[in-house]
């Protein structure tokens, strides 16, 4: 079953068209994990922010508060952070993971999990 994309109304205002485009194309290929990486980059208080999709296979909505997610290369854990969002049932969102002063991760991390 192909999960749909949700995009958060304050993604729905601000998500240029670009991006949505890209969005939808990768999310169109096919998404398998619980977190796929589209985009990192890096902010003026030198954060590492990664925009990821969140995948909803199941019939219930995924919802996490102050869940504890991590930055890994290979095993290692590089930082931790806590986040909440909601993914409505059999849907794929966008959202992006802002771990605070982590840029210096930006470069050595190999993916994300949840803790």
């Amino acid at each position: 079953m192909t999960e749909r994309l949700y995009l958060h109304p304050a993604w729905e205002r601000t998500l240029s068209q670009r991006d949505h485009d890209a969005i939808k194309k990768r999310v169109k290929g096919g998404v398998t994990e619980l977190f796929t990486v589209l985009w990192v980059a890096t902010n003026y208080r030198n954060d590492l922010l990664m925009t990821v999709l969140i995948r909803n296979e199941t019939r219930e909505t995924l919802a996490l508060s102050n869940a504890p997610m991590e930055l890994m290369n290979e095993e290692q854990k590089l930082c931790s952070d806590l986040f909440t969002f909601q993914v409505p049932p059999n849907c794929v969102m966008p959202w992006t993971l802002i771990f605070e002063g982590a840029a210096c991760f930006s470069s050595r991390w190999t993916h994300v999990k949840m803790a």
